[in-house]
């Protein structure tokens, strides 16, 4: 295996780093520096992936620690599990299917972010294909920028693919990961099709639900309870919807039958709209003789719909 940097060399990169020369002058070195140090970390990542795809094969570190490969090494080296299990998985899936990448991260020819892309470029109708391009597009990719590399895999796939490209909307295109770390818990999704337009309807819902209910607060306390902005809110009405999904409430308890609300609200103005869970359910002139009317009316549409007449605040 050919290496581009040498242990002595590395050494001294980082005996220089340990007290770093600020001067105008040294500002050259410390790029040089940099790139060894990336040099460097391109053949430690080959060489790791190529020791856990094989220990994860073998099974040994459940052997010898009772623990699976992703958890022994989340343990040993620190790392968040999902760190863990991202590397053992991305080792895994080189060495099955494109072990040829995997050697030249080694060699320091390509980074794991790199090979990363071509792995999620894959399909099973291409993976021949690509398994053959392997050296080219290795290659290829010391030429581009990632983005374009990236781009460039698109092509290849969509020219490749005997069914053309996946369509966007396709079930398949839909993720979502959830990783807790020390109490905290991330959730990153990708919806499309209809599924993408219910959840947009049902958060941006949600949250408006939630921001009037703050401002009413807001407005009742004369500013001392805060509206949060509106990222906050947003995450506030993903884990209302959730609860309400599993019928619990606030405390977690489960709750006895599904509970429908809404929410009218009467504007005595020029526009006069009566509003349903933020949406117009009536819109004309509201005066005192009216207004009696209006909620008569609303009243009668809301039995209708099953749902109970909430008069707000």
């Amino acid at each position: 295996m050919k290496r581009m940097f040498d242990a002595v060399q590395l050494e001294d990169v980082i005996a220089r780093s340990a007290v770093p020369d600020l001067s105008p002058a040294a500002g050259k070195q410390m790029m040089d520096d940099v790139r060894t140090l990336e040099l460097a970390r391109r053949h430690l990542d080959g060489a790791e992936m190529t020791l856990l795809a094989s220990l994860d094969a073998l099974g040994t570190t459940d052997m010898i620690t009772g623990h699976r490969t992703a958890n022994w090494l989340t343990k040993v080296a620190e790392l968040s599990p999902a760190v863990g299990r991202s590397r053992v998985n991305l080792a895994r899936r080189l060495a099955e299917e494109l072990p040829e990448t995997l050697a030249a991260m080694g060699e320091g020819r390509i980074c794991a972010d790199r090979a990363r892309l071509i792995l999620d470029a894959m399909n099973d109708r291409v993976a021949s294909q690509f398994r053959q391009m392997q050296a080219p597009l290795i290659e290829k990719s010391r030429t581009m920028t990632y983005d374009a590399f990236k781009a460039h895999l698109a092509a290849l796939v969509y020219l490749l693919d005997p069914d053309g490209p996946e369509p966007a909307d396709d079930v398949n295109n839909n993720r979502c990961n959830l990783t807790k770390d020390s109490g905290e818990v991330k959730l990153t999704a990708l919806f499309v099709g209809d599924h993408a337009a219910v959840v947009e309807a049902a958060i941006n819902q949600m949250t408006d639900e939630l921001w009037r209910r703050y401002q009413a607060d807001h407005d009742a306390t004369n500013g001392a309870i805060e509206i949060p902005p509106m990222s906050t809110l947003r995450a506030l009405a993903v884990a209302e919807l959730i609860r309400r999904g599993l019928m619990v409430d606030e405390t977690g308890t489960a709750a006895t039958k599904p509970r429908t609300e809404a929410t009218l609200v009467f504007q005595a103005d020029e526009t006069g709209t009566v509003y349903l869970n933020g949406d117009p359910l009536l819109r004309r002139k509201v005066t005192a003789s009216t207004l009696a009317c209006d909620i008569e009316l609303a009243a009668v549409i809301l039995d209708s719909l099953g749902v109970p007449l909430d008069m707000g605040r």
